[in-house]
């Protein structure tokens, strides 16, 4: 049993709903529900009375929270009883988006290890849970997409955040189904791989692409996937258009498995963002926070 879900659980018992206590965890009410179902499934049980609206957690969990807490509790000792025992060289957690972990932290990794004495741990997650990651604790280093438009967000002043970076979201398709861009834009159905209305990714396409779309054309949603890195694959399996970040399609379209076909479809440019909570004042944090304010991101073009 993970403590990160013992602490959902709790959290629920505290606030008294699923609404409230996504709040408290720094997660989308869809992404803490999902969690909520990880953990039943683990433990081959129901939390929640189902038949009652509004969802309402079993007696036998409100009774449970005592020893829940106890649990809790134990494993934040034992975590705390292993660091101590770990070497005394320091360790950075990076966390980032799943195509950012693929496309631009190997590069990252290996800069940030010559310049800073410490060793690096890459965490991969969707972009909420980076951020849950950084407020829990659990990452000292958070980077993640984010639209042009939208504002950087300081969450009350106790996260310091910054663009570090660039990218574009860029329609992509196989090589071997591509005849033409101008055909492809001639078309009035076109196949396309979208992701979940309740990722970042999904509101992005909705809000920012889908209007720029030629009205004529008609999207029919072949496969759907919350990871940028599966739809990468799907697109070059053929089976249809995804739009996926520059970075991570680099080499495809380098080797021309890919074509790039923004010059018929609409791209959008996306910033690069870095966050790290405000009172970590710790040296490693510190020099590469410093790093990342001061250099370009290695992302090739």
């Amino acid at each position: 049993m993970k403590l990160e879900w013992l602490d959902d659980i709790l959290a629920v018992i505290r606030t008294g709903s699923l609404s409230e206590a996504s709040k408290e965890r720094f997660l989308t009410q869809p992404a803490f529900s999902r969690r909520i179902q990880a953990i039943e499934r683990y433990i081959g049980a129901d939390l929640f009375d189902r038949d009652r609206k509004p969802l309402q957690l079993k007696p036998s969990v409100l009774e449970s929270e005592t020893k829940i807490r106890q649990v809790a509790q134990s494993l934040r000792d034992l975590a705390i009883e292993l660091k101590r025992a770990e070497p005394a060289e320091p360790i950075l957690v990076l966390a980032c988006q799943h195509a950012i972990s693929t496309a631009v932290a190997p590069q990252l990794v290996k800069v940030l290890s010559d310049q800073a004495e410490s060793r690096i741990r890459l965490r991969s997650a969707n972009r909420d849970e980076c951020f849950a990651l950084l407020v829990t604790g659990k990452a000292d280093i958070v980077l993640t997409y984010q639209a042009k438009k939208e504002a950087l967000d300081t969450h009350g002043e106790f996260v310091e955040s910054s663009v570090v970076g660039s990218d574009e979201l860029i329609p992509v398709i196989s090589a071997t189904s591509s005849t033409s861009a101008t055909r492809i834009a001639g078309r009035t159905r076109l196949d396309v791989i979208r992701y979940p209305d309740d990722v970042f990714l999904g509101r992005l396409f909705n809000e920012e692409i889908m209007p720029d779309i030629d009205t004529r054309q008609q999207l029919q949603w072949i496969a759907e996937t919350g990871l940028t890195t599966a739809a990468l694959q799907f697109a070059l399996s053929g089976i249809g258009i995804a739009w996926v970040p520059r970075s991570l399609a680099k080499v495809a379209l380098a080797n021309a498995t890919l074509v790039d076909l923004s010059d018929v479809l609409p791209a959008l440019s996306i910033d690069i963002c870095a966050m790290r909570l405000q009172r970590d004042t710790g040296r490693v944090t510190g020099s590469v926070w410093q790093w990342l304010l001061s250099n370009q991101l290695p992302i090739a073009s």
